[in-house]
């Protein structure tokens, strides 16, 4: 499937298919609906777009091992239903990244790491071993800066690992039917007759 440039909008989106080549459709309503796409929302959630470094982070072990000792110090928790993580709880599991750096490594950090490696091996890590950790840690702090970024992400995939530890899938569905944003706003959509019926008879 191409995109179709010269349809982009004013926003730099780029569609799959200029609507002008695709089949159009009419609903019960009359609304033009156009095949070959896909499925394209009524109503659009913003979502954080998501670092690279945070793409690292959720299959790093830090992300796990903080899970599991999250578990091992909390016997219980409320119901899935009623769980939720705040920015205590991300300021906590901040401080564990910090304190265990080799539990989630960057491809920059170990740039870094092998490079001061490299230097000892040919003798000039011992005037370059300060220089070295001073950039590390320079690294390691634009690195939580990054995460920062994507917080609310980051907590909301907590919450799912957490959850599957005492309530299994299961607990994870409860929770979203609660919280989820997008589950949220289409019970929302639901509830106002109005600003339905108005998606519903667009032309």
């Amino acid at each position: 499937q191409e995109l179709d440039y010269t349809n982009m909008d004013e926003d730099g989106n780029v569609p799959k298919f200029s609507d002008s080549e695709r089949p159009a459709y009419k609903t019960s309503k009359g609304r033009t609906v156009y095949g070959g796409g896909g499925i394209m929302p009524d109503v659009k959630i913003d979502r954080e777009e998501m670092t690279k470094t945070t793409e690292a982070l959720l299959y790093s072990d830090a992300f796990f091992n903080y899970v599991n000792d999250y578990f091992y110090r909390n016997p219980s928790i409320v119901e899935a239903a009623d769980f939720t993580l705040n920015s205590d709880d991300y300021k906590a599991f901040e401080q564990y990244v910090k304190e265990n750096p080799e539990d989630f490594i960057t491809e920059t950090e170990q740039y870094y790491l092998d490079a001061q490696l490299f230097s000892i091996s040919e003798g000039l890590g011992k005037n370059d071993s300060r220089v070295f950790n001073q950039l590390l840690e320079a690294v390691r702090n634009e690195k939580l800066q990054e995460l920062q970024k994507n917080k609310d992400f980051i907590l909301e995939a907590l919450e799912a690992e957490i959850l599957q530890r005492y309530y299994y899938q299961e607990g994870v569905f409860k929770q979203k039917a609660v919280n989820d944003k997008t589950i949220q706003e289409a019970v929302d959509l639901l509830m106002n007759t109005s600003k339905y019926n108005s998606i519903l008879n667009q032309g």
